[in-house]
């Protein structure tokens, strides 16, 4: 395993906060650059704890372990949180699908998706001369993985989620959840 440069700067700023130390980002840059790692380079873990062993008095050792499982308890918490909305963002976008596979065929083709953007676009409230046609079936032909010339519920279900992060799944469960109850009442 390995983390950026990035992550390890933030790592120790969540530590020197948790043990009220003061922090300095340059500093920390600098220290782990030093321990071979680059701006775009990733570091080993095994370099990162190497670093953190040799900038760590021992007395300090007992604190820092304290601090570390704090932070590991709220990361899997978060990440637990998380899993939590995938899977509701999943059977979401199940959903989605059988309203998009007008012909419950198991399949998706181009213009069902576009159809079904189309009708997602003014659920939204937006204006339907802004509808982006062009942008709507690119977005299908990169779902349509296989080259078939249509989308199964994997591959609609694994293009919606491929651009979303884990941190604005709960976000996203909401705005989608918004747009089939839109989808519904426009249906009815």
């Amino acid at each position: 395993g390995s983390v950026t440069l990035e992550e390890c700067v933030d790592i120790d700023r969540k530590l020197a906060r948790s043990a009220g130390r003061p922090f300095n980002a340059a500093v920390c840059a600098k220290k782990f650059k030093h321990s071979g790692g680059s701006d775009t380079e990733e570091i080993s873990l095994e370099a990162y704890v190497q670093v953190q062993l040799s900038q760590t008095q021992p007395r300090e050792y007992i604190k820092m372990a304290q601090d570390l499982r704090k932070n590991m308890e709220h990361c899997i918490v978060v990440h637990e949180r998380q899993q939590k909305f995938r899977v509701e963002l999943i059977g979401l976008f199940k959903e989605l699908f059988a309203f998009c596979d007008w012909q419950r065929d198991g399949t998706v083709s181009q213009d069902e998706c576009v159809s079904l953007d189309r009708q997602i676009w003014s659920a939204m409230r937006r204006e339907p001369e802004s509808f982006n046609e062009d942008a709507s079936t690119a977005n299908w032909m990169g779902m349509d993985t296989d080259g078939s010339g249509s989308v199964d519920e994997d591959e609609f279900v694994t293009g919606q989620m491929k651009p979303i992060t884990p941190e604005s799944y709960e976000a996203t469960c909401a705005a989608v959840t918004q747009v089939l109850v839109d989808i519904k009442e426009a249906r009815t």
